[in-house]
């Protein structure tokens, strides 16, 4: 009987440390960077004054991109994040996506409801940079400029938790 416990614990054991060695030393570190996916991600990234973080899954801020909500669709892994807030007619989405190695703060762009990006051939980035550089937190982007006061914008932030075990 003692063999049996002792074969038991120590098989948990050695199943714990190997899991939090994965945790360790299997995330690469903590996430930085800025990565721009979807519909005129190049403009954006150069209104941004950024250069993509690869890989995008390692960056520490991404801008989802879409002319529509309905173009989110071609990025499932995104779509599945944003869930039903990405509906209607809300311009900003956040979600905090929280893993071990650190949390990853993803915002969802539609362009139909930024003022000077579709209704132009020649977009205007201004307004959704400045906007990005205050969800990143950028010194003297405390808030986001007067232009994008009438933009709908999700109400609070999308917590996504990790190993696929939901949202909040």
């Amino acid at each position: 009987m003692r063999l049996l416990a002792w074969i038991v614990f120590g098989g948990l054991a050695i199943v714990a440390v190997a899991g939090l060695a994965w945790l360790a030393l299997g995330q690469g570190g903590p996430p930085s960077g800025v990565a721009v996916l979807g519909d005129e991600a190049p403009s954006l990234h150069a209104a941004l004054g950024t250069e993509q973080a690869l890989p995008v899954g390692s960056a520490a801020f991404t801008v989802v991109s879409v002319s529509d909500w309905d173009r989110l669709r071609y990025i499932p892994d995104m779509a599945a994040l944003c869930g039903d807030d990405c509906t209607g007619d809300a311009g900003l989405v956040r979600a905090v996506r929280l893993a071990p190695g650190g949390s990853r703060k993803i915002v969802f762009i539609n362009h139909e409801a930024w003022p000077g990006i579709a209704e132009r051939e020649t977009p205007d980035w201004s307004c959704l940079a400045g906007t990005l550089a205050a969800e990143r937190g950028q010194a003297g982007a405390a808030a986001p400029p007067a232009c994008a006061e009438g933009v709908p914008m999700a109400p609070g932030v999308r917590w996504v938790l990790p190993l696929g075990l939901g949202a909040l």
